[in-house]
């Protein structure tokens, strides 16, 4: 993060604005963990239980409006 995504303030907007789109998923349909993970796609399996397909579909939307703020944000040289 520090020393990239400061360095260069459009890719983290748009990771920012990802995540918190995620988040927001996440805490709608109340994604919930049943163990303790560092962050990661090898961590998905914390998930597992009721609301695994509501964690699938928040990851994919945290990933999907992170690329397309990304690109609509991005200026050509």
């Amino acid at each position: 993060m520090y020393g990239i995504s400061l360095k260069y303030k459009t890719p983290f907007y748009a990771t920012m604005i990802g995540a918190a789109s995620g988040g927001l998923v996440a805490g709608i349909f109340g994604v919930r963990a049943v163990a303790m993970a560092s962050p990661g796609l090898a961590s998905i399996p914390i998930f597992l239980g009721t609301t695994f397909l509501f964690a699938i579909a928040a990851i994919a939307v945290a990933f999907v409006v992170g690329f397309v703020v990304s690109y609509l944000l991005y200026k050509g040289e």
